[in-house]
């Protein structure tokens, strides 16, 4: 897993016989073959993650959520439509200002207001990417959680890329299911 830094510009993961590169300066995903000795790690326990479902979150958003969902989509359409690089210097700003100032959201409220943002998220015309999702959930937040990531992940066959929101392995906009077959070739705290 590659924890991302302004700095560096190309992130890879070695998944079978392949290698995936994410490359920011030409905004691309590629595909290598990789050499035999290149070895993929056993997966960890870390690695293990849950879905926010099997939180008890089922109630109806309030209306008063309305207004800052609406905002958060907004933005994160904006977001969107840059560069990946652009993004991710926007996203790690965000999350940094929040351990910065201190000024922590609880848990429980981070869970709540992403089920609130899967619901309202179920009732629009227009559904949003993965990427445009996410952003629309971590600016849906009143303030980013610390441990908050952005998670970039690619699947070898066919070849996919996806992106989520995860705190502390709980998947948070997203189904487990869809996430479980992706890894991480870039992740955003």
């Amino acid at each position: 897993m590659n924890r991302y830094s302004p700095s560096k510009s190309l992130y890879r993961r070695c998944l079978g016989r392949h290698w995936y590169e994410l490359d920011l300066d030409s905004n691309r995903y590629q595909r290598k073959a990789a050499s035999p000795e290149d070895v993929q790690p056993a997966p960890s326990a870390a690695d293990v993650k849950r879905d926010l479902q099997a939180h008890v979150y089922h109630a109806q958003p309030s209306l008063a959520l309305l207004g800052p969902f609406l905002g958060a989509c907004r933005k994160a359409r904006k977001l969107a439509a840059h560069p990946m690089r652009f993004i991710f210097d926007a996203v790690s700003a965000h999350i940094e200002r929040a351990t910065f100032y201190h000024d922590e959201i609880s848990r429980d409220e981070v869970f709540y207001r992403c089920a609130a943002y899967r619901r309202l998220t179920a009732m629009r015309l227009r559904q949003p990417l993965c990427l445009e999702a996410s952003l629309g959930a971590l600016y849906f937040l009143p303030r980013p959680h610390p441990d908050l990531t952005l998670c970039i992940g690619v699947r070898p066959e066919p070849f996919l890329a996806h992106a989520w929101l995860e705190l502390d392995g709980v998947v948070l906009n997203d189904s487990l299911r869809r996430v479980e077959d992706y890894k991480e070739i870039c992740v955003i705290k």
